[in-house]
């Protein structure tokens, strides 16, 4: 009797399916399947499926391709029933083909198991042995379903925003796959599954072997789209599985071998373990040969790690199982997830640390700076500096030693053979397991390196450079056999200061500041701004450690970004910095011009300026503003440092420059070095909020302030003046800010803004400043263009515009430019302010009615442009990409400003009343069309020339790329004729994807529809008399595989060579 094997059951009871359709129990559709004993199933489920059970009978999950299909009348009943034998035969050798990969695997992973040797360990921190590989049994879902069932429901999940929806699809798979529930799991939830390597591909690579196997011009559109995939004028999806799908769907790729979710996963466990590129490009291209271009785009998706079905894998575990999330981020370990939550009975308590055993670290949210004091007062709390590191474990046990990032991964080969000695040397524990941040630190520089440089340098060999791994410590978890996870934060700190040796800049503990209130944390702020480190972590001392949970608190300056507005000031000073030797400059004083001698309040007198005063710095006064040291990288500072260094001189107090006016700098502001306007730079900053100092000349300035952009493409007479800043203090204080922080809960408000009118403060003669009424007067357009919301804490709701950058010059009453901005953030794009030669940046527009896109567009147009001829697209553009999923093509109805090169674009891909050649027309598309055309009197007749160029545009019987077209080919391809589980003949497996590409068809059997046998050209007389019998019996044309590759290389069916 067929055992069912979706049925749920107690493991100490054998239940059956009644045999009531013994004739089709093993159906290879496996139709009609059912659930039963919905009792049993109820109370075997996770609480989170039991909803699928209402229905005493439902459909299930391995029957979801067949929706379409319909009950087959008599005629095509005798017609399966002829071809019984031919699909039994298909069957077999499928399950052949499977358990051969199985055996191949097995072996594979039986001579790998060293990789995975330690990673998994027990209470004690043995190291655990791997999983054993996956052995072929037909009773399990996964040797049963086809993947390209699974794919469509992967596909109803991305194309579905219900979410109610969306965990009954869940369901299905939860209950239905039950029985061997991690095989499915491993494709939903590529990202988690540890057990498999990575596999070393990337869309590049990926898209250079795809270029590769299917024999396409580099230069070829299809190849452009697959090599340019991020490039939205390059191909209708936004990702790159959509990209190679439609590429191969173009050329007729549907047909699939109906593979099981078994063999896919012994395929993409083959694919991981491949040690270099000839190997995986065989892999991928057995996987061509055996799928469609449908479950191609999912098998991509599962090798990037990336599924896009618009749901989070803490959703999916949420959903599983309460604790299912919480456990993962003890453990890692996907199997054991699934495993133990299957039991309906199990309950997470507290996480237990193992030594080897990977877990995910505590992690830090963001706090709004409204509760800090509230906070504060709940608890004592220590403040740490943030590096802008690498956060990595380092697990201890005796003299093995292994380094886990937060995301679970090993890179003990990577960071072991430099790092593990100055483990074993300056640990005093044989037992344990360190958290900290591992930084690369400059010797020459005497700093840290930017975040990224941390796998160069363990691959490099450094012998005779200046910079050296440093792991800077902040928290131990297990010692000896205890897990200290429990233990507060102060003890656990006692006990790390008891077991390290530190070692400058080698191995190092992150230092701690009590703190108890916001004073004394902004002060740190400060210190750790001006030390140019990332922000500051703020820990309460009695906390406890809890993997994977943001119990911690992290600021950074942007995180307490009060003040959206960005202000371009100028470079007047500079300073050696506390990190760096004292020949170079690392943090600037940074001034404002006063626009002559006329002071902040006397506005009307700026009319009548001299265009001979404004250009010369002699008669030109600077206002020292504020001191920055922060925002940019090393790069960008060693890059303005070579711009400035020759015009640097030393700064004298009793000699100083003419352009400081009467400003006398303390001791704190005093520079090392100055610089002359003429030569200096202009450095867009921005700030938490403005406040009175007596420290510089201006009486106010900045506070937290940070470098945005370093401002090329301003010449040093245009900075921000005395004017311009008096209006953004107004603007600030008159609460404008506060009432644009109340529409967007992430925005901080300012907590030192008093809701009476403030006074201005009105330059004197000497210099010093009095307070006065302030007139009452609006805000201008021109300052509130460049109002920078903080949208930090905005939900994203998608990744389409991810890696993308945008300006938004102005709105319209439809959408404002707040609006546009909040689509553009929660769909993951980042908005900037300015335009930059960033290559992923799109201008994005309401209208021509603001003044800057009416400059953008004048000095494109006459080539003054200093970033070149760029368009200013439409914001309906971003709102038609978000509704369809993915990023439009451009079309001249999109354009607010059209550039050259996109000009001559749309006439290579349109005609004049812009019907598309290569896409086909929607219905508004159509209108617009026709509504051009009408107002043509143009009439066309096609001569000879043009129907030529149509036929080669789509490939209509003269194409360069259907040249197969007609061609019926029969491949001798087995070692016995036709045979295929006899011995593949090597070289011949390439002719098929080469024939089918180009047009033409392959048929495994001798039919009469055969045109073509493709025979080795290697193959003994014998067997090559026998085949030219049978060609001549039918009469066929005999051809070499190297007649097949003559003409890819050609582009053009030669005639038949004679055999």
């Amino acid at each position: 009797m067929f055992r069912n094997p979706f049925l749920v059951v107690d493991d100490d009871e054998d239940e059956t399916l009644s045999e009531t359709t013994t004739n089709n129990k093993h159906s290879n559709n496996m139709n009609n399947l059912i659930l039963h004993n919905d009792e049993e199933i109820e109370n075997s489920c996770p609480s989170a499926v039991r909803a699928m059970m209402n229905d005493s009978r439902m459909d299930i999950f391995i029957n979801a391709d067949d929706d379409d299909d319909e009950d087959e009348d008599d005629d095509t009943s005798k017609s399966n029933s002829q071809t019984s034998g031919a699909n039994s035969t298909k069957s077999n050798t499928l399950h052949n083909k499977e358990n051969s990969s199985r055996t191949n695997n097995e072996q594979n992973i039986n001579n790998n198991n060293n990789l995975f040797a330690g990673m998994i360990g027990n209470s004690n921190g043995t190291p655990l042995p791997a999983h054993p590989p996956p052995v072929y049994d037909p009773n399990l879902p996964s040797c049963r379903v086809q993947f390209a069932t699974l794919c469509k429901y992967f596909e109803k999940l991305s194309e579905n925003n219900k979410h109610k929806e969306k965990k009954a699809i869940f369901d299905k798979i939860f209950v239905s796959c039950r029985s061997d529930l991690f095989q499915f799991m491993r494709l939903l939830l590529p990202q988690l599954d540890r057990e498999r390597l990575t596999y070393g591909l990337k869309e590049s690579k990926i898209a250079k072997y795809y270029i590769e196997i299917l024999a396409l011009p580099q230069t070829c559109e299809d190849a452009l789209r697959l090599k340019k995939w991020k490039d939205p004028s390059k191909g209708t999806g936004n990702s790159f599985s959509d990209i190679c799908f439609q590429v191969l769907q173009k050329r007729g790729w549907s047909s699939s071998k109906n593979l099981t979710v078994f063999f896919i996963n012994e395929k993409l466990t083959e694919l991981s373990m491949a040690g270099d590129n000839d190997k995986k490009k065989k892999i991928l291209l057995d996987i061509l040969k055996s799928t469609s271009c449908f479950e191609q785009k999912w098998i991509l998706r599962i090798i990037l790690k990336d599924l896009r079905i618009g749901t989070q894998h803490t959703t999916i575990l949420n959903h599983f199982h309460p604790n299912a999330l919480e456990l993962f981020n003890s453990c890692t370990d996907l199997r054991e997830v699934i495993t133990k939550c299957l039991d309906p009975k199990f309950k997470f308590t507290t996480a237990e640390l193992r030594v080897f055993s990977m877990f995910k670290p505590m992690l830090a949210s963001l706090l709004h700076p409204a509760k800090l004091a509230e906070t504060l007062s709940s608890d004592e709390y220590v403040i740490e500096p943030k590096y802008d590191g690498e956060r990595i474990l380092v697990h201890k046990k005796e003299s093995e030693i292994m380094f886990f990032t937060r995301n679970g991964k090993d890179y003990t080969s990577l960071y072991g053979p430099k790092f593990s000695p100055i483990i074993r040397n300056n640990i005093k524990a044989k037992v344990c397991i360190l958290d900290g941040e591992f930084l690369i630190w400059n010797t020459e520089l005497e700093a840290f390196k930017e975040f990224g440089h941390n796998r160069t340098h363990a691959l490099n060999d450094t012998s005779d450079t200046n910079e050296q791994f440093c792991y800077m410590v902040f928290d131990l978890v297990y010692l000896k056999d205890k897990d200290l996870s429990q233990y507060p934060l102060k003890k656990r700190r006692t006990y790390l200061e008891n077991i390290i040796n530190l070692q400058s800049h080698v191995l190092e503990l992150v230092p701690q500041t009590p703190v108890s209130s916001e004073k004394e944390v902004y002060e740190q702020l400060d210190i750790a701004i001006m030390n140019r480190d990332e922000g500051i972590m703020l820990k309460p001392t009695g906390g406890v450690y809890i993997p994977g949970e943001r119990k911690w608190i992290k600021l950074k300056p942007d995180h307490v970004d009060g003040m959206g507005e960005t202000l371009d000031v100028i470079i007047v000073g500079g300073f050696y910095g506390t990190k760096f030797k004292r020949k170079s400059v690392s943090h600037f004083l940074l001034a404002v011009a006063t626009r002559s001698k006329h002071s902040l309040g006397n506005t009307d007198a700026l009319d009548n300026l001299d265009e001979e005063n404004e250009a010369s710095n002699e008669n030109q006064v600077f206002h020292s503003f504020c001191k920055v040291g922060s925002g940019y990288t090393n790069i960008e500072l060693l890059a303005l440092q070579k711009d400035l260094e020759s015009h640097w001189k030393p700064f004298d107090k009793t000699k100083l420059p003419k352009f400081y006016g009467q400003w006398i700098p303390g001791a704190g502001e005093m520079p090392d070095v100055y610089i002359e306007p003429k030569h200096s730079k202009i450095l867009e900053i921005k700030g938490y909020s403005f406040q009175e100092s007596t420290k510089f000349k201006t009486g106010v300035t900045l506070r937290f302030p940070r470098v945005v952009s370093i401002r090329n493409d301003k010449d040093w007479n245009e900075c921000l003046d005395l004017q311009g800043l008096e209006e953004m203090i107004e603007i600030s204080r008159n609460g404008n800010h506060k009432r644009r922080a109340a529409n967007m809960d992430s925005v901080v408000s300012h907590n030192d803004i008093k809701k009476q009118k403030r006074k201005k403060m009105v330059q004197n003669p000497d210099g010093t400043f009095t307070e006065v009424e302030p007139k009452s007067r609006k805000a201008t357009a021109a300052v509130s263009h460049f109002f920078d919301y903080d949208m930090s804490k905005l939900d994203k709701t998608s990744s389409l515009f991810k890696g993308l950058e945008f300006v938004v010059f102005n709105g319209d009453e439809h959408k404002s430019k707040y609006d546009i901005e909040q689509l553009i953030v929660s769909n993951s794009g980042t908005k900037v302010q300015n335009p930059n030669d960033h290559k992923n940046q799109y201008l994005i527009a309401a209208n021509t009615n603001n003044i800057t896109v009416r400059n953008w567009i004048s000095s494109s147009q006459n080539r003054k442009n200093p970033l070149g001829d760029r368009d200013i697209i439409h914001y309906k553009w971003l709102i038609e990409s978000v509704i369809y999923g993915s990023l439009q093509r451009f079309h001249p109805g999109y354009m607010i400003y059209t550039s050259q090169a996109t000009l001559l674009s749309f006439k290579e891909q349109m005609d004049e009343f812009q019907d598309e050649y290569l896409f086909d027309a929607t219905v508004e598309s159509l209108r617009n069309s026709l509504q051009l055309a009408s107002l043509s009197s143009k009439y066309f007749v096609l001569d000879s020339k043009q129907i030529d160029m149509i036929n080669s545009r789509y490939e209509i019987k003269t194409s360069q790329t259907s040249f197969f077209k007609g061609v019926v080919a029969f491949i001798d391809k087995y070692e016995k004729f036709g045979d295929p589980s006899s011995e593949l003949i090597l070289g011949l497996d390439t002719l098929e994807v080469y024939i089918r590409l180009h047009g033409g068809k392959v048929s495994n059997l001798l039919t009469t529809e055969v045109t073509h046998i493709v025979h080795d050209e290697s193959e003994n007389t014998t067997r090559l008399q026998s085949l030219k019998r049978k060609a001549a019996r039918v009469n066929l044309k005999l051809v070499s595989g190297d007649w097949v590759r003559k003409c890819v290389e050609e582009r053009r069916l030669i005639p038949e060579i004679s055999v």
